[in-house]
């Protein structure tokens, strides 16, 4: 069954992987993006998150939104001002999308969300989409996130790991220490990191898409991996050695402020729900994605 699917955030990591993957599908593939354009097999209509303004033309025709749109957050320190702009990208974008979702039935809205929702700090319990969500800032972030997307019924959260990447993403800027020479596992090296493939992440969109699922989902391959065990795996496929001492946990927090909490905090998190509903992952141990980037 073809469907004609609207991406928000279509021109990010994820979006821009998915719509490939789309295309190769037969889909029909729209965008939302700052600036309208026409031209080309993808077209694009234009939104503006923070005057709560949208083209509602973009969703004639369209059964699945998928919404990815939010402010990266590990390519900035958090400031207060910045974490206001995560906090409102997100929620911002969602919002506008449910309102027009509101007034026009038969649409389901795949909803971007986060592994974060669940807090970082413990690594002895394996959390699952039944759990509650943590503490932190990430933590009541996602909530709010997905709150907005709650107002419709028809909806499907998504809750991310680390991507894992030749593209963009956490495992590339880990890498460019590690070419020159200068990479080390951060902290004890021993934290949890719940990651993913992006093949894989957009594989579970894909999944969810054709076979009409709804609920939340968690984005993350079946073994998650610790820092050091990432680290020293990009180190033998790029064949640098690792001849630094590990990065203090205090030299973190110094360079990174609040975000030195998600680097040095994990938690392990559970894809058996995924699973159970038919998804088969293509890369199940970090070995294996780091050896296919």
């Amino acid at each position: 069954m073809s469907h004609c699917v609207l991406i928000g955030g279509g021109s990010g990591l994820i979006g821009t992987r998915l719509t490939e993957v789309l295309l190769q599908k037969g889909h029909e593939v729209r965008h939302l993006g700052r600036k309208a354009k026409g031209a080309g097999q993808v077209k694009t209509f234009g939104w503006d998150i923070h005057r709560q303004t949208i083209d509602e033309r973009a969703f004639d025709g369209v059964d699945i939104v998928v919404n990815l749109a939010g402010a990266n957050i590990n390519d900035h320190r958090w400031t207060d001002a910045y974490k206001k702009e995560m906090l409102v990208s997100r929620t911002g974008s969602t919002q506008l999308i449910v309102n027009v979702l509101k007034e026009r039935s038969g649409i389901q809205l795949i909803a971007g969300s986060a592994i974060g929702y669940y807090g970082f700090g413990n690594d002895a319990h394996w959390f699952r989409e039944t759990d509650p969500p943590g503490n932190d800032f990430m933590a009541q972030l996602t909530v709010e996130w997905e709150k907005v997307a709650d107002q419709l019924k028809n909806v499907t959260h998504i809750r991310t790991g680390i991507i894992v990447s030749s593209h963009g993403g956490a495992v590339e800027e880990m890498s460019k220490p590690i070419k020159f020479y200068v990479g080390s596992p951060l902290g004890t090296g021993k934290q949890i990191v719940s990651w993913i493939h992006l093949e894989d992440e957009c594989g579970i969109i894909m999944h969810v898409i054709e076979n009409k699922l709804s609920g939340i989902f968690n984005a993350v391959a079946p073994e998650p991996a610790t820092n050091e065990e990432i680290t020293k795996e990009i180190a033998k496929k790029l064949k640098r050695p690792l001849l630094l001492p590990n990065v203090p946990a205090f030299a973190l927090g110094i360079i990174l402020g609040d975000m030195s909490e998600q680097v040095l905090n994990g938690a392990k998190i559970s894809s058996d729900k995924i699973q159970s509903r038919g998804y088969k992952f293509q890369y199940r141990t970090i070995r294996e994605a780091i050896l296919s980037i």
